[in-house]
């Protein structure tokens, strides 16, 4: 096995300027704007907590600080005020500005502090007016479990959610994602091809799991770990170098629909994915899962197919970027035997 960064760069930017309605944002939605915050949990993660496993379809911007002395939430766009108000004892208040542009955009803040919330947006919400951008909208709900005191921001339209980290500046990641393991898998299932030295021998129709996840604008005191962005898989062969195999990039600048969770994550032992943040977070992707000729189309049937490559040994490479275009790669020596 041999590990490299391969710190490439992507261009986002093309990203951020094609979806309607959220081009242009700037600033961060919780105090001080001008800064990047922490993210707990990323758009387009693994997610499940005891229901059907499904993607989290937005950002969680966490804070050590929870009312009545922490930051303010404050609003990125103006937009018509809806507020969902469970009430003082809930962690769940939540406010959503529906955006007036051609894809319906809307923005939701929710685990809002119910007793801070500014008159300024209950009057918004009874009257059926605009709140301006940059309007204190909150401070954050005490979130008991393990002082997970956070923002949920989250940003869709009449095409799906998006991951809201690409809209928001400054944006100055350092931290990379990390692979850390890769393994191979009978198509569809958990069941290992056995790692050996030099070389894992495989064969047939084989899924690729990658073990990866990212470190967002963390802290020493918050250490979360988050989804990644995009992941890729290269097939090389041996001695020649020749690429063999591109796989499609599984992107989540766009969230998939939740009936692909267990597609692009394994959730079965030994590829047990979790996002609990208390006990630890695990992420498992199925790099292999998508279709070769559309990469909006995942499938539990889509597999790296050796037959199609000569008996011999391959390097494979899984490639991680996350939102600010810092990338890692991971690659293991294969031996196929078909």
């Amino acid at each position: 096995m041999r590990s490299r960064p391969a710190w490439l760069i992507l261009n986002l930017s093309a990203v951020a300027v094609t979806i309607s309605g959220l081009a242009g944002c700037a600033n961060w939605p919780l105090e001080p704007r001008n800064v990047t915050h922490p993210i707990g949990n990323s758009g387009g993660e693994f997610q499940q907590y005891g229901g059907a496993p499904y993607f989290h379809t937005g950002i969680d911007i966490v804070d050590d600080t929870p009312a009545p002395d922490g930051p303010f939430v404050r609003t990125k766009n103006a937009g018509m005020a809806t507020l969902s108000l469970p009430g003082a004892g809930s962690l769940y208040n939540g406010l959503t500005l529906s955006l007036s542009d051609a894809a319906n955009s809307t923005q939701k803040y929710w685990h809002l502090d119910f007793n801070s919330i500014e008159q300024a947006v209950r009057d918004a919400d009874t009257d059926g007016t605009v709140l301006p951008a940059g309007v204190r909208v909150a401070q954050l709900v005490d979130w008991t479990a393990c002082d997970y005191h956070h923002l949920h921001f989250e940003t869709c339209d009449d095409t799906g959610c998006v991951e809201p980290v690409l809209r928001l500046r400054p944006r100055n990641d350092t931290n990379g994602p990390v692979i850390v393991d890769v393994s191979f898998t009978d198509n569809g299932s958990t069941t290992t091809f056995p790692p050996a030295f030099p070389d894992t021998v495989v064969r047939g129709q084989v899924d690729i799991v990658a073990r990866a996840y990212d470190r967002q604008f963390v802290t020493a005191s918050q250490n979360h770990k988050t989804g990644v962005l995009k992941l890729r898989y290269q097939v090389t062969s041996l001695p020649a170098g020749a690429v063999v195999k591109t796989g499609n990039t599984i992107d989540f600048s766009r969230i998939p629909p939740d009936n692909k969770t267990t597609v692009l994550f394994r959730n079965a032992a030994p590829f047990d994915s979790s996002s609990d943040y208390c006990v630890g977070e695990n992420y498992y992707y199925v790099v292999t899962n998508v279709d070769d000729a559309d990469p909006a189309q995942f499938d539990e049937t889509f597999a790296w197919d050796t037959t199609a490559h000569p008996n011999g040994r391959y390097w494979v490479e899984v490639t991680a970027w996350d939102v600010s275009s810092n990338a890692f790669s991971l690659t293991k020596q294969v031996r196929i035997d078909n």
